[in-house]
């Protein structure tokens, strides 16, 4: 027998007793990248879904508390429609200016408190129609722009809460920890897969383990989105999340353009401040 057949015969032993070990301890690695795919599908199809969906309301919620801020008319000009009247009837209404069981008004709304505290308690009684006067005097007529100021600074301020919390839901770099995470579970098995390493030196005339080692680990690492750099893996996932990322990106763009807009809406080509509101 020639030195180079046993030297190959050897070498065939050594080679698929690792490449049997590497196909039976592939499994995790499989599983684990299934899971980052999984995680990134359902993050762009639900939560980015959600966030874009919940934006939606926002920007629309945000545009129509401007044109109240642009269009806004004193009551005291619907006086042919009866306005007041209804909202004086409106339960509703008229419990969200004056809560029921507070003479102290402690919990009126900050653009109520100019009316005598005597006047709101006797307001609170919905049942007493005599009250009418007073309502239409300091609701719809003296208090109509404190209370329209009043309420589109608390929805306002209430829409920058919530893309606070539409932030902390989109998460920061989660799709980084989990290409982590991936990696991190699939190192023992990488590991064990560089032992291929130790067959690249290794061509005969009769047989060449050398390209065939190195087919293998290709062949390996494409099936696991891994790619060798140097000594250390880096994960091939860039075509895989560039929806993920892209529709991220464009949903981060949108909140920071309303976010700015909120600071210092602008309507039409003069403009409106955020300051102007307090000139109502």
């Amino acid at each position: 027998m020639s030195q180079s057949l046993l030297y190959c015969q050897i070498l065939t032993a050594e080679y698929n007793s690792l490449v049997n070990t590497l196909e039976t301890l592939i499994g995790i690695p499989q599983l684990a990248l299934r899971a980052l795919k999984g995680h990134i599908k359902r993050f762009e199809y639900v939560v980015l879904a959600f966030i874009e969906g919940q934006l939606e309301i926002l920007e629309a919620l945000a545009n129509q508390m401007w044109d109240l801020i642009i269009n806004a008319t004193p009551f005291d000009r619907f006086d042919t429609k009866n306005i007041c009247a209804l909202a004086y009837r409106c339960l509703a209404l008229r419990r969200y200016f004056f809560p029921a069981d507070d003479n102290t008004g402690a919990s009126d709304a900050t653009a109520i408190q100019f009316i005598p505290l005597t006047i709101r308690n006797s307001l609170r009684n919905v049942t007493d129609t005599s009250t009418y006067e007073n309502f239409d005097k300091y609701i719809c007529k003296l208090g109509f722009r404190r209370t329209l100021r009043t309420f589109v600074n608390t929805i306002l301020g209430e829409i920058q809460t919530k893309l606070d919390e539409l932030l902390v839901t989109l998460g920061i770099n989660r799709i980084d920890e989990w290409i982590y995470d991936y990696r991190t579970l699939s190192l023992p098995f990488l590991r064990k897969l560089a032992e291929l390493d130790k067959f690249f030196q290794c061509s005969f005339e009769i047989c060449n383990f050398a390209q065939t080692a190195l087919n293998k680990r290709s062949d390996i690492s494409d099936r696991l989105l891994f790619e060798r750099q140097a000594t250390g893996w880096s994960v091939k996932i860039d075509d895989f999340i560039l929806s993920a990322q892209k529709k991220e990106d464009s949903l981060r763009q949108r909140i920071d353009e309303l976010r700015t807009r909120l600071a210092n809406p602008k309507f039409g080509s003069e403009g409106v401040k955020l300051t102007d509101i307090m000139k109502f």
